[in-house]
């Protein structure tokens, strides 16, 4: 079964259940999830608020609110939300880390109050890494740059010792995909995958520009903006694994699965994006992960257009000051600053153009 289609059928379950058992929190967490994933943002909010009234003042229906409302550009109302929170809960980190994240600090008594709530010994390693990033954040709008530099340091690095990716082997299996991957190969394989020009992927580094170009490009007429699609990795996982051993090269083992694989994979992406979007000529698909899997992606979809999005070393920066919900970003600074080699398979596919630090480039069936 495809994905959104297991998302489809996960909602429909959910729903009955949370409407059997209206208010428990681990059916609503449960189906909170997997709105979120469907990009159904509106019934999310819906969820919660019938939640909320059968508990009320639930911290973690409220935390998921003001979530959702950050997601919306909402500030004001998840302002409101985290402040109704710390009446309950006056020491939730959750909510003193988003009010500074928001501008809000003064609001929780600035950098005293965080350091103050530093000081308490009941806080979990990942408790007291996001006070660090609260703490560097309040630091840096007093311009005290360098305190600010190394508090961010120690956050970023209390984030990486909780668990997150291993960057080195994520460079090893970049270099990997380039050596497995060259114009050979390509060349060997032209012709074989899904001809549709209909999808546009966009990557990059977090911070990059990724959710912008959507944006921008969404605002044409015949654009749908998918978002960020979890999709490839699977895929791709799944044919290397079915993949007969000892064929040489990965690309050349998945050519062996039958004759039409690169044309079948891409029939069942667009098959999955079709769930989302029917009518749109062109639909974006924004992971900016992706730029690892570029080579692949385009041995299926010779046709498909990239965007690669490409700043400034301020990407680091703008890096190292956020504080990621997902674990897979959890990084030092030296690794953060290791990251930015990532890109070079991109760069390989998708160069930017004008240089690489032009901001953002649109290459299409010419790559």
């Amino acid at each position: 079964m495809r994905a959104t289609e297991s998302l489809l059928a996960a909602r429909q379950r959910l729903e009955l259940a949370c409407a059997q058992r209206p208010g428990d929190p681990a059916l609503v967490t449960e189906l909170l999830s997997v709105l979120e994933q469907l990009d159904a943002y509106d019934q999310a909010l819906g969820v919660i608020a019938a939640a909320i009234e059968h508990c009320p003042g639930d911290c973690s229906l409220l935390l998921s609110r003001a979530r959702i409302s950050t997601y919306l550009g909402e500030f004001v109302a998840a302002r409101e939300t985290y402040a109704e929170i710390l009446q309950t809960e006056p020491g939730n980190v959750a909510a003193l880390c988003a009010m500074v994240m928001l501008g809000h600090g003064n609001e929780i008594g600035g950098l005293a109050g965080v350091e103050a709530r530093l000081a308490a010994a009941d806080l979990s390693p990942r408790q007291r890494a996001l006070l660090g990033y609260a703490r560097a954040r309040l630091l840096e709008e007093d311009c005290r740059f360098d305190e600010a530099f190394s508090a961010f340091r120690e956050a970023n690095a209390a984030r990486a010792a909780a668990g997150g990716m291993n960057v080195a082997a994520k460079q090893r299996g970049a270099r990997i995909v380039l050596a497995d991957i060259d114009p050979a190969v390509i060349e060997r394989c032209s012709g074989r995958g899904n001809r549709s020009e209909r999808p546009v992927f966009i990557v990059g580094m977090p911070r990059s520009g990724t959710s912008l170009t959507e944006q921008v490009l969404a605002a044409h007429p015949d654009v749908y903006a998918a978002g960020e699609r979890l999709h490839w990795g699977a895929l791709l996982a799944g044919l290397v694994r079915s993949a007969p051993v000892g064929s040489g090269s990965m690309v050349d083992a998945i050519d062996q699965l039958h004759s039409g694989v690169w044309e079948h994979a891409g029939q069942d992406y667009l098959r999955h994006m079709a769930e989302l979007n029917s009518v749109a000529l062109r639909i974006t698909d924004k992971l900016p992960a992706n730029f690892a899997l570029l080579p692949f992606i385009r041995l299926i979809f010779p046709r498909a257009d990239h965007s690669c999005a490409a700043r400034s070393l301020a990407t680091i920066a703008s890096c190292i000051k956020a504080p990621f919900s997902d674990p897979s970003l959890a990084f030092t600074v030296e690794d953060w600053a290791r990251f930015t080699a990532f890109p070079g398979p991109a760069r390989a596919v998708a160069t930017p153009v004008g240089g690489a630090d032009a901001g953002v480039g649109l290459r299409g069936p010419g790559l």
